[in-house]
Parts: structure tokens; C-alpha cells; sequence
């Protein structure tokens, strides 16, 4: 008789074993408004177990636990993310009702794109990234760009960037469909300023590398297109940190009649700069501001008035350089001590104006807008420079001291160049859409003046000759004098229409476009046809597949004109034409979301300008011609690694040629030719404490060619040295939520701290050319007398912020 009670006994503890092994929680997710939220990742904190809410918000996870307490947490995209914490296995089985508040971190975020906008040939953003990302430059938005594939930038300073093997001037900018028109005489990071984009008054942001609509025009690589806020509510914010600090303000009147958005900023980045190896007393000062109105005249028609003012100054007194450079097999060190200084100042101001009409499947706009610019540049510093050779023997008890002197030298730099340009432009655009058809038309007439003076000139003198050496004359090493004032009329127009289709096999989106462009100053009537064709096949898989063709023209403006002698060069547009294939796959791994994007291209360059690269400037050498050729391929995959937080890897390859016509050299490498690049951000949470975040930024890419200033072009051989930047950024959420300090109610409190090049690496941005008589004992030619210093971007530098949104 026991037998049995024994086996009753066991089945009975067996029993209860797997009831406490199927436990169910259920329950519901929803927003502060009652709406339901689909897709939010439902899962046990630390563990590998969760589930997705339906339609309706309500989720059922099944768990295999047998201790408590068990922390649930749910997360979704454009959320806060919220942990439950269930103590027993009764509590279990209540029916819980989770509220999810939408993000307050920095700014608004858009999630929700149709599928017409993802069958252009253009990438969708999430503005708050642009927040997260470490900048010791001045271009939030632009840092975020740079971590895309295809686009690259070497330079920390600099919120400038090439998209596959094109330059810094081949990209277009707009900000609520106004083009942005940026510094002309900028030769260096340390001279730039802010970017246009303030990234906390961003809502939407596109981006394309290549391919892109008729809209879009006239530039040879890509385009950025930024769409700005409109406040619905009262809402300051106040940032400051060891660089600088900034104060917004958005409000809405008359019961949303009127919107009104204001931004200051203010830098300075002798923080950053002090880190250089050119030691000497830095005081550069950043300061813009922003206004945009918003005025509602009736249910159809808006009145948008965008205002933007930046002065930039930088002054610096340089003092002493010490570097040492080369390789094992080639040690070198060069001392400079400088005398003189630099003072630059550039002043910008632009005014916009736009008109809005808006009705069921119609829009159109007019647009007026106003850049004016006034920049200079002055410079006088007299270097005295001793170049030696380093020990290199291992074992050496003189191991990397000085063993030879290869030579010494001064030179004397003068700068005195003045720009006033201003840039007019009036324009109307229209759309009519419907489910299957969009079409977009408009018309532009652009005028600018320029009024520029340059006189800049260089003096080499080395063991009492100067340089170039001549038994005749004393002659500058180089010189440039110009003086002109040229005004140019531009007309523009384009027209393109999308349809979509469902087919048996899929959607199909087909977008064909013309672009129409007269330039005064070159005479030239340029057309360029673009085609767009994307598919989306009917499969379980969410896949796009699309691909881009067209003629892209690139107008002369300002720096194509200068070319390198002292004349004022009429140059014809540039010309590339666009194949670009890939598709995008939205997939779901972990429960969570993911995103994978990859695009094969063949840029053709029947027509460019050959330049040469000095830091950011770029010098065109507009008395040449050439052809050319990029090829490459870009890859990206985004999504939640960590729920709730979006992370992302990229990869990319470039292969990028040019043949200048005439010079019998054959094909070189173009200066942006940057083989292999690849960029990492990652995000988390602190484990147990989810109000501290940890975000990483790691910027990978093979050297750019270089070669001597003033030379032919095909003497640039030499390769940079590989690139490598990490960034590490933390934040802490002080105040999250409503909190009232002293009748003052602050919604949000944020701490940040920010460790640029972490790993202190040595990259290297540009090269100072150093020009020597060689010692009798060594070998000379044309070149040997010629050694590229390395100028090295910042070292590690530490920054802290504070933001407060009242």
C-alpha cells in the first residue's frame, strides 16, 4: 500500500514541477493616449525569451522560471523603455496594462516611412542618432552621415565628407528645401565653425550616394535632405560642456497659428586644438543662430521664414612644432619654431522665405532665398625648420636621436585673400500624388556675385639659396594673385513622375525624371535624364530591390574658377553618370528588428576637373581635363542588438581612377580614393541600470593618395597611413520625467560624458611640405629636396556635457 501513495507523491511533485515550468504572463501595451502599440520586444531581462505585441497590443510570454522575482521588460522604437517586476508565480497570473511614454531624449524622431519614399533611391534617418554620436566638429547631422557607407571623412575637425571618391564641393545640402551654401575660403578644419544643420531642430532626415531624383540638382555625388521641425508646444532646453554650449527655444501661438523656433550655439575649440602638434596660442570662437516662424495663413497655406546668422573667427599664434615621422627603415624629426600669426573671420547670413500650399493630393511652393558672405583670410608666420635623421639601429645606445642633419631652412607665408559672395534664388515647386502615381515638377532662377581678391605667396630659403634654386633671380616657391568680380545667371527646372504597380509577382515603383540646367558664365544647356526602378516581390521576406541610373551635372561655381594660375578660368560643368544596383531587407532576429542594405555602383566620369587636396581645401587645376571612374560597393546592417537601442555596422570598398587629358601619364588614383572603410556604433545600457547608456563610434579607412603641392598631378604616389578613430560616449538620465526644482519644472536632465580617439592613434589629416637644400652628400634631383610632415588630427581628448530641458 505504500508503493502506490509513493508513486502519487511523485507524480504530484512532477505536477507541480511543470506548472511552475509553463507559467503565462499576459497582458496589454499601450501609448499615454490608450492606443495600442504593435511590434514592442516583450522579453525577460538577461535572458533569451520574449516575444513581439500583436495589433492589438496584447502579448502572451510564456516563461520557464522557478525562482522570483523575474524582471519583464518592454521596449520599442521611439519609446522609454519600462521594466515590470513580477515577485511570485501568483502575481504572475494578473493581467497586466503597460503604458509606454514616447522618448524625451534630445529631439522628436520619425519612424514611420511609406513605402514610396523607401522606393527612392534614398536612406531615412533617425535624427536623435545625430545627437548621440561623439562631435568634435561642429556638424552633428554630418557625423551621422559620415557613419553611412560609401561616405568618409579623415578629418575630426572637419564636418566635411566625400561619398564614393567624390569631393567636399560635390554634395548637395538642403534644409526645408533651401540649399545650403557653405564657406568658400575654409583650408582647414580648425577654421570651420558650425555646420547649417542644428541636429536638435532636425524631424526628418534623408540621404542618398548617388543615383538620386531629378528633384535633386546639380552636384555629382550626393544629396542630404533635412526637413526642420514645426513646435507644438512650449518647450527650452539649455546644453553646455568643456567646448561650448547652446539654448533652444520652441513655442506655438494663437493656437498653433503661429510656431517660432530659436537656436544659439556657441564654440570654442582651443580645447581640441591645444591637443595639435603645432603648439602656439589658439582662440578660435564659433558662434550662429537660428530663427524659424512658422505661420499658418488658412487650412491650405503656410508661411515659413528661416533665418540664419554665423560668425567665425580664428585667430592663432603659432610657436613650436616638433615631429617625428617616417618608418623604421627611414627616422626622421623636424623642429620649427614659428613667428607671426594667422587671423581668419567669415561671416554668413542667409534669409529664406517660403509660401506653402497643401491640399488633398496636391502641394506646391514658393521658395525665396538670400546667402551673403563676407570671408577673410590673414596670414604672415615665419618658420625656421632643422630636418634630421634619425638613429634607427636596434640596440643603438643613440636609438632615436638625431644622427644627421639633412638640412635647414625658413620660410615666410603670406595670405591676403578677401571673398564677398551672395547667392539669390527663387523658386517654384509642385507634387500631385496619389497611391500609384507621384509627379514633381519646379522651376528655379538662381544669380550670384562674387568680389575676390587673393594674394598669397611663399618664400623658401634653405643654406642661404632660395628655392626654387636659381643662379639668376630670388624666386618664390609659389605664388597666387588674383583680383576679379564675376556675376553668373543659372536657369533650372525639372519634372519627374513615380508610378506604382502591383503585379502578380510584386510592388513596382518607376520614377522617371528630366532635369533641365542653363549656366550664363559657360554658356551650356545641360539635360540630364534619371530613372528609378524599385521592386518589392509578394514573399514572407521584406525586400526592396531597386535600381538608379542618370547624368549628373556639376555647375561651376567658386572654386572651379580659380584654378591655379592668375587668371579668372570659364570652365564647363563637370559630368558623371550614375549605375547603381541593391536592394534593402527588413528582418526580424531575436524578436527584435533589423535592417540590411547593400548597393553595387559604377560611377562614369566622362568629364572632371582634376584638383589637388590640401586638408579640406580643394585646389581645382582648371587649365587641365580628365576622365574618370569610381566603382565600389557598400554595405549596412542596423537594428536593435540591445532592445530599444539601434546599433549599426557598415562596409564599404571604392576603387576611383582619373586620366588628365594630355599629360601621357595614363590613369592615377583620384585624391579621395579610399579602398576600404568601415564604421561601427553600438549602444547599451548599463546592466541593472538602464538610465545609464554607453555608446561606441569606431571609424575605420585605408590612406588616401598625396603627393608634393604645385607638382604634376601624377607625382601623387604616396599613400596615408591607415585610419582609426575610436569614440566612446556615456550618459546618465538625472531627470527623466516631470520634475519641479524650486517652482522651476524640468523634464529632462541629461549628463554626458565624451573620450575622443580613445586609443590615441595618430591620424594623419594633411601634410607640411618642407623644403630643404639637400646636404652635398646626398643624392639630388627635382624632388629630393621636397619631405611631406605629417599633420596629425586631435590627440585624446575628454569632454563633458550637461542638458536641461525645462
Amino acid at each position: 500500500m505504500k508503493q502506490p501513495k509513493i508513486v502519487i507523491l511523485i507524480l504530484f511533485l512532477l505536477t507541480l514541477n511543470i506548472a511552475k515550468a509553463q507559467i503565462v504572463i499576459n497582458g496589454s501595451v499601450s501609448d499615454s493616449k490608450h492606443n495600442p502599440i504593435e511590434f514592442v520586444n516583450v522579453y525577460i531581462k538577461n535572458k533569451a525569451i520574449g516575444t513581439l505585441t500583436d495589433s492589438r497590443g496584447r502579448f502572451e510570454l510564456k516563461i520557464n522560471e522557478n525562482k522570483f522575482p523575474v524582471i519583464i521588460s518592454f521596449s520599442s522604437v521611439g519609446y522609454q523603455q519600462k521594466s515590470l517586476k513580477i515577485n511570485s508565480a501568483v502575481e504572475a497570473n494578473k493581467e497586466f496594462t503597460i503604458i509606454l511614454k514616447q522618448k524625451e531624449e534630445f529631439i522628436e524622431e520619425v519612424t514611420i516611412h511609406s513605402q514610396s519614399v523607401r522606393a527612392e533611391n534614398m536612406q531615412s534617418l533617425k535624427p536623435v542618432l545625430s545627437n548621440l554620436l561623439p562631435q568634435s566638429s561642429g556638424g552633428g547631422v554630418e557625423n551621422l552621415i559620415t557613419s553611412l557607407p560609401g561616405v568618409v571623412s579623415s578629418n575630426e575637425l572637419s564636418y566635411q565628407y566625400s561619398v564614393r571618391g567624390g569631393n567636399f564641393d560635390e554634395n548637395l545640402i538642403y534644409v526645408d528645401g533651401v540649399e545650403v551654401i557653405r564657406p568658400q575660403l575654409i583650408r582647414s578644419g580648425q577654421q570651420e565653425g558650425f555646420s547649417f544643420i542644428n541636429s536638435k531642430l532636425v524631424k526628418n532626415i534623408k540621404f542618398s550616394a548617388g543615383g538620386f531624383d531629378a528633384e535633386y540638382g546639380d552636384k555629382m555625388s550626393s544629396v542630404l535632405d533635412i526637413k526642420y521641425q514645426k513646435p507644438t508646444k512650449l518647450e527650452t532646453s539649455l546644453a553646455f560642456g568643456l567646448l561650448g554650449g547652446e539654448f533652444l527655444y520652441k513655442n506655438k501661438f494663437k493656437n498653433g497659428t503661429i510656431s517660432w523656433m530659436s537656436a544659439s550655439r556657441y564654440r570654442s575649440s582651443k580645447y581640441l586644438l591645444n591637443s595639435l602638434q603645432e603648439k602656439g596660442d589658439y582662440n578660435p570662437q564659433n558662434f550662429d543662430f537660428q530663427n524659424i516662424i512658422h505661420y499658418k495663413l488658412n487650412s491650405k497655406y503656410n508661411l515659413e521664414y528661416i533665418q540664419y546668422l554665423a560668425s567665425n573667427s580664428y585667430n592663432f599664434v603659432p610657436k613650436t612644432r616638433k615631429t617625428d615621422f617616417g618608418t623604421i627603415q627611414n627616422a626622421y624629426n623636424i623642429t620649427v619654431y614659428f613667428d607671426g600669426q594667422e587671423k581668419d573671420k567669415f561671416l554668413n547670413l542667409m534669409n529664406a522665405l517660403k509660401l506653402s500650399y497643401s491640399d488633398t493630393h496636391f502641394k506646391a511652393n514658393f521658395i525665396t532665398s538670400a546667402h551673403n558672405s563676407k570671408e577673410n583670410i590673414a596670414q604672415d608666420i615665419y618658420a625656421e625648420y632643422f630636418l634630421n635623421e634619425l638613429d634607427k639601429q636596434l640596440g643603438s645606445e643613440n636609438l632615436g636621436d638625431s644622427l644627421f642633419n639633412l638640412g635647414t631652412g625658413i620660410s615666410l607665408n603670406h595670405i591676403r585673400n578677401k571673398l564677398f559672395f551672395n547667392v539669390y534664388k527663387n523658386e517654384i515647386n509642385t507634387k500631385y500624388f496619389t497611391d500609384k502615381l507621384k509627379i514633381k515638377s519646379g522651376i528655379a532662377y538662381r544669380f550670384d556675385q562674387f568680389y575676390y581678391t587673393a594674394n598669397e605667396w611663399e618664400m623658401i630659403d634653405s643654406a642661404g639659396y632660395s628655392l626654387p634654386y636659381s643662379t639668376n633671380s630670388v624666386n618664390l616657391s609659389y605664388v597666387r594673385k588674383q583680383n576679379f568680380r564675376k556675376q553668373n545667371s543659372n536657369i533650372q527646372a525639372y519634372t519627374s513622375i513615380q508610378t506604382h504597380s502591383n503585379r502578380n509577382s510584386g510592388e513596382l515603383f518607376t520614377t522617371l525624371g528630366l532635369r533641365y540646367n542653363y549656366n550664363q558664365l559657360s554658356n551650356e544647356n545641360l539635360f540630364s535624364p534619371r530613372l528609378q526602378i524599385a521592386f518589392k516581390p509578394h514573399s514572407d521576406k521584406d525586400i526592396m530591390i531597386k535600381f538608379s541610373s542618370g547624368i549628373f551635372y556639376q555647375i561651376p561655381f567658386f572654386h572651379e574658377y580659380l584654378g591655379t594660375n592668375q587668371t579668372f578660368n570659364t570652365v564647363k560643368s563637370q559630368k558623371s553618370i550614375h549605375w547603381v544596383l541593391g536592394g534593402d531587407w527588413n528582418f526580424s532576429l531575436w524578436h527584435r528588428n533589423f535592417k540590411l542594405i547593400s548597393e553595387i555602383y559604377y560611377k562614369q566620369l566622362p568629364h572632371i576637373i582634376p584638383y589637388e587636396l590640401d586638408n579640406i581645401r580643394i585646389n581645382y587645376l582648371s587649365d587641365q581635363k580628365a576622365t574618370g571612374y569610381a566603382v565600389g560597393s557598400d554595405f549596412k546592417i542596423s537594428g536593435e542588438f540591445v532592445p530599444g537601442l539601434e546599433s549599426w555596422f557598415s562596409l564599404s570598398f571604392l576603387y576611383s581612377q582619373e586620366d588628365i587629358l594630355g599629360d601621357e601619364h595614363g590613369y592615377i588614383f583620384r585624391p579621395t580614393d579610399q579602398r576600404i572603410s568601415a564604421n561601427i556604433f553600438f549602444q547599451d545600457y548599463l546592466p541593472g541600470n538602464e538610465s545609464y547608456k554607453f555608446h561606441l563610434n569606431f571609424n575605420f579607412g585605408s590612406g588616401f593618395p598625396y603627393g608634393p603641392p604645385h607638382f604634376p598631378r601624377y607625382l601623387a604616389t604616396g599613400r596615408m597611413p591607415m585610419y582609426e578613430q575610436v569614440d566612446i560616449g556615456f550618459s546618465k538620465a538625472v531627470i527623466k520625467d516631470e520634475y519641479t526644482l524650486k517652482k522651476i519644472p524640468i523634464k529632462s536632465l541629461w549628463i554626458s560624458a565624451e573620450i575622443f580617439n580613445l586609443l590615441g592613434a595618430n591620424n594623419v589629416v594633411s601634410y607640411y611640405w618642407v623644403r630643404v637644400r639637400p646636404n652635398e652628400q646626398l643624392l639630388f634631383n627635382s624632388i629630393s629636396d621636397i619631405y611631406p610632415i605629417p599633420n596629425f588630427s586631435i590627440g585624446r581628448i575628454f569632454n563633458v556635457k550637461l542638458e536641461i530641458k525645462f
